[in-house]
């Protein structure tokens, strides 16, 4: 469901919610599924549909477990697949989505005004702010999807809506170290640029 949420997110970000998603289930228990959405903190709008409607009304495969489809505004299936799964899927989504006859009318280039930040000598358990300053340098919008922390000492924050060619945005980085010692540690921003993502570093020292 997390990925699920970040679809959704950057879904809403590159179309200006102009696509909404249908999410049906069908649990054996619907407190597991509650739990789930919890433990994940996905709030989406979701349809339980506890006596099988779907399944009867489309006569899914008795053996498929899920199933995703792209829709246009009559309903009419345009294509089938999870875009959670697979990211090329996902790509062809968004070519069907747009109109446009390839995937690169909708990536963009960027600019950093550095790669590394080094807060030298900190306290442990203290709190230090650093900012990394992006450049939207192509012609179609930034959005950054999700930024991936590879520790839970680092919080991080960033603008969800849309980047306009040659504005800038700022990705905020709170480094909460706990325990002593040097630290290098990675973020991996996520947005619609050729690579798919950028990396980002934290670096330091932290003391007793």
């Amino acid at each position: 469901m997390f990925e699920w949420q970040q679809l959704i997110d950057e879904a809403n970000s590159l179309f200006r919610e102009r696509v909404g998603f249908l999410l049906y289930f069908q649990p054996k228990y619907i407190k597991d599924m509650e739990f789930l959405f919890h433990s994940n903190q996905f709030d989406y709008p979701v349809f339980m549909d506890v006596s099988g409607t779907i399944n009867r009304l489309n006569r899914f495969p008795r053996l498929m477990e899920y199933q995703c489809f792209l829709l246009d505004r009559n309903n009419k299936v345009l294509m089938v697949g999870n875009p959670v799964l697979n990211h090329k899927i996902w790509a062809l989504y968004k070519l069907h989505i747009t109109g446009e006859s390839t995937e690169q009318t909708i990536l963009t280039t960027i600019e950093t005004d550095k790669m590394v930040h080094d807060f030298g000598t900190i306290p442990k358990n203290s709190s230090t702010h650093a900012v990394f300053t992006v450049t939207n340098s192509g012609n179609r919008p930034l959005v950054i999807f999700h930024v991936s922390a590879s520790c839970g000492c680092t919080n991080v924050d960033w603008e969800r809506h849309p980047i306009e060619p040659e504005k800038t945005t700022a990705i905020r980085v709170e480094m909460n170290p706990d325990d002593v010692g040097y630290f290098n540690k990675t973020l991996e921003v996520y947005c619609n640029i050729q690579e798919s993502s950028f990396k980002l570093t934290i670096t330091g020292s932290a003391y007793d």
